[in-house]
C-alpha cells in the first residue's frame, strides 16, 4: 500500500538507480553491495527491492507476562524456523 501513494514507487525507483550509478567507492546502501548485485542480476526483468524485517519484542517491567508471553506471537515463529530462504 505504501507504494500505491503518487510518485513513491517512481521515486524509489529513480533513487535505487542513483545509488546503482554512484559508483563503488564508498557503500552507502545495501543496494549498492555486491550481495544485492548479485540477487538482482537474477532478477533483471523484474522490479525487485530489498526488504528488512525488524521487530522488538523487548518489555521493560512486564511482571504480568511471564516466562510463556509471547509463545503465540507471529515474530517468534519467525524466530523458531531453522532456515528461510528469501530468494
Amino acid at each position: 500500500m505504501f507504494f500505491e501513494i503518487p510518485s513513491i514507487l517512481s521515486r524509489t525507483l529513480a533513487y535505487v538507480e542513483y545509488l546503482k550509478n554512484a559508483g563503488e567507492i564508498i557503500i552507502t546502501n545495501f543496494i549498492q553491495g555486491e550481495l544485492w548485485k548479485e540477487k538482482s542480476n537474477s532478477m533483471s526483468d523484474k522490479i525487485v527491492l530489498p526488504l528488512f524485517l525488524y521487530y522488538d519484542d523487548y518489555k521493560t517491567n512486564d511482571t504480568l507476562a511471564g516466562s510463556l508471553a509471547g509463545v503465540s506471537n507471529p515474530a517468534n515463529q519467525i524466530d523458531r524456523q531453522k532456515e528461510v530462504d528469501f530468494w
